[in-house]
């Protein structure tokens, strides 16, 4: 336990941090910047439903993978230096999309819009795609690396990481803003897309030197069984235990992906970019004690409790919506309530991966931790499905808002089917799943 303090646990963590600062630049620019380019609300949420699905097929993929993995350096490395290095590629193709439009036709001209959106949704699909190789190769890396009496630490160090590289990304946005209050998010996204993809490969040097990979054993290695069988045997005997932790993983997501791509639709910039400070000022500052608090409480009350406040907080937008003249519409109000959704921000990025490290089988911890990111971008393209029907029917921008109040009801009943981890004798219970494995291989 010594060898894992904090300063290593977050040494190892920081590949998280450059990952979500492109992450952040993604999600918080990307759906205003399609408005710019004269992209509908539904055509947009319906774009954002193609990137989702190609990180649906990426992650269990590229889990799966790296368990099988025989590289020299590691397991997880090949796969993590690839996906730094096109995420930083992808979000520069992303953010220059107006740009280069701007090269070969008149700015405004049909031409040029056109040549925009197509260069765009190419981008939103690059994008979505590499960020999950990047992800599903760091969440394997923890799993893999951080013991399991750290994994509390490995796991919300994450998502302190995480909070911070948003909050840090919003904060640049809003000094640009502040400095020049005309700006256009096709003006920031070219910028922050490449301050994003330097931060992405420079950070992610740390953690590929503290990481200590063991060398993959051959013999661990069926050759005789196809990847297809071998799958339909890792799905078959996946624990109940696990299949729990992934429905508040992907309820949450239909309620959070709305908010945290279309704020820039429904408020001021200027508000958008305040928002997004408080929500990941929250994560920021719960996520490094979140550990304790589990260790205390357990992770089915700690979501629970967080399921609570993010109804609170969805309750509260609404009101928003429909009295915008009150104080309910103020900057500051709308600020606590995304201060407030900070809370199940943190849960979903921490609770259900703590049991992929503490229970997952060895051999499989790249397939779980894919399957289990592989449910947030399902979540993340059900939400864009489910907006992409509202908006057709009705054309709203408080559509959003609905989406994530109803869903926000929905992931807190899901918490309670959820078991604590402490409730399982750790080692028992790894050594059962791999036996069922063993015997069904036989």
């Amino acid at each position: 336990m010594s060898d894992w303090s904090v300063g290593r646990v977050l040494t190892i963590n920081l590949a998280m941090a450059g990952l979500q600062f492109c992450f952040a630049c993604f999600c918080v620019l990307n759906t205003p910047f399609l408005k710019e380019l004269k992209i509908s609300s539904a055509i947009t949420a319906a774009i954002n439903v193609i990137g989702p699905v190609c990180g649906f097929l990426v992650q269990p993929i590229v889990g799966y993978m790296s368990d099988r993995s025989l590289n020299k350096i590691g397991r997880r490395r090949p796969f993590l230096i690839f996906g730094a290095i096109a995420t930083s590629i992808s979000i520069i193709w992303m953010g220059m999309s107006a740009e280069i439009a701007g090269l070969f036709f008149k700015v405004g001209s049909d031409s040029y819009f056109t040549f925009a959106q197509v260069w765009a949704v190419f981008g939103v699909v690059f994008c979505n795609t590499f960020i999950n190789v990047e992800l599903a190769a760091f969440r394997s890396l923890i799993a893999d690396c951080v013991p399991p009496e750290a994994q509390n630490k490995g796991a919300t160090y994450s998502g302190f990481m995480m909070g911070g590289s948003f909050l840090l990304c919003n904060v640049i946005m809003l000094v640009m803003y502040e400095l020049n209050n005309d700006i256009k998010y096709a003006d920031i996204y070219p910028i922050l897309s490449c301050v994003a993809a330097g931060t992405t490969l420079l950070l992610a040097i740390p953690s590929l030197i503290i990481a200590k990979e063991q060398q993959q054993d051959a013999s661990a290695i069926s050759a005789s069984e196809n990847a297809f069988k071998q799958l339909y045997r890792e799905f078959k005997n996946m624990n109940k235990i696990f299949y729990a932790a992934m429905m508040p993983l992907l309820f949450g997501w239909i309620g959070y992906t709305p908010l945290q791509q279309f704020t820039g639709t429904i408020f001021s910039m200027e508000t958008t970019f305040i928002a997004q400070i408080c929500l990941n000022g929250v994560t920021t500052v719960v996520a490094p004690v979140f550990g304790q608090f589990i260790g205390i409480l357990g992770e089915k009350l700690i979501f629970f409790i967080c399921g609570c406040i993010y109804i609170l907080a969805s309750v509260l937008l609404i009101l928003n919506g429909y009295f915008p003249d009150s104080f309910l519409g103020s900057q500051w109000f709308v600020s606590l309530c995304m201060a407030l959704i900070g809370f199940i921000n943190c849960a979903m990025n921490t609770v259900p991966f703590i049991y992929v490290g503490k229970l997952a089988p060895a051999q499989s911890k790249g397939l779980y931790s894919g399957v289990f990111n592989c449910v947030i971008v399902i979540g993340q393209a059900i939400a864009n499905l489910i907006l992409t029907i509202v908006n057709l029917i009705v054309d709203s921008k408080k559509n959003p808002i609905w989406v994530a109040g109803v869903f926000s009801v929905v992931t807190t009943l899901s918490t309670l089917f959820l078991t604590d981890s402490s409730k399982c004798s750790t080692d028992k219970f790894v050594e059962e799943t791999e036996a069922i494995a063993g015997r069904e291989e036989i």
